[in-house]
């Protein structure tokens, strides 16, 4: 919630639309997604901005969701809350972070999550 507040100052400076997103990695499963769009509306009746929606992109990769959105969705500026994973997932998967910054060209906003504090 605290990413989500600060991004919406930031977007509500600009008059910007502020679009929620998560990148459904799942098989579909209908619990999964009830609960993801509950979390969803939740956050958003928590904040007070008028131009806030939500969007999940269904993609077996986090790196290519975020492309699609991009692309279809017309975004201007991509903001990633950051998250440090330890040291097995960093050598098998790397950073979806630092992926993605090496792929877009529009602007990376990144937030760093200070109560995710893994080695």
């Amino acid at each position: 919630m605290q990413v989500i507040n600060k991004l919406a100052i930031f977007a509500k400076a600009f008059g910007a639309e502020l679009i929620l997103t998560h990148i459904d990695q799942s098989n579909s499963d209908p619990e999964y997604n009830a609960l993801t769009k509950h979390l969803m509306t939740e956050f958003m009746s928590k904040i007070d901005y008028p131009k806030i929606s939500y969007k999940i992109v269904k993609s077996a990769h986090v790196e290519n969701g975020l492309n699609w959105l991009i692309r279809h969705l017309h975004i201007d500026m991509l903001a990633l809350d950051h998250r440090n994973h330890n040291f097995f997932d960093r050598l098998i998967n790397g950073s979806h972070t630092q992926k993605i910054a090496s792929q877009i060209t529009i602007p990376l906003l990144i937030f760093k999550n200070p109560n995710n504090n893994q080695m």
